[in-house]
C-alpha cells in the first residue's frame, strides 16, 4: 500500500463507504469501514454501467448487462491484485 490517505479513525459506524477500485474487490479502505460496522461498495458496479450505458449510446440498443457482469467478474479473476 502507497500510503493511507482516510485515517481510519474518521471511518464511523454507519457511515457509506465506495471505493472506485474493483481489483482487489476489498481494498484496506474497504476493510477498515468493514470492520466499523459501515456499509461497504466497490467499483465494480459502476464499471459495468458505465460500459453499459456506452454501449446503449454507440449502438441505440439495450446493452446485456448480466453477459457483462460475467465476463468482467471473469477478466478481473484472471489478473486478481493480492
Amino acid at each position: 500500500m502507497v500510503g493511507r490517505l482516510l485515517p481510519k479513525e474518521v471511518i464511523l459506524p454507519g457511515h457509506f463507504c465506495f471505493d472506485a477500485c474493483y481489483n482487489p474487490d476489498r481494498t484496506q479502505f474497504l476493510i477498515d469501514a468493514d470492520s466499523k460496522g459501515c456499509r461497504i461498495l466497490n467499483g465494480l458496479g459502476m464499471s459495468l454501467y458505465q460500459g453499459a450505458a456506452q454501449i446503449e449510446l454507440w449502438t441505440g440498443g439495450e446493452a446485456p448487462v448480466e453477459v457483462m457482469r460475467r465476463e468482467l467478474l471473469e477478466i478481473i479473476a484472471d489478473f486478481r491484485v493480492l
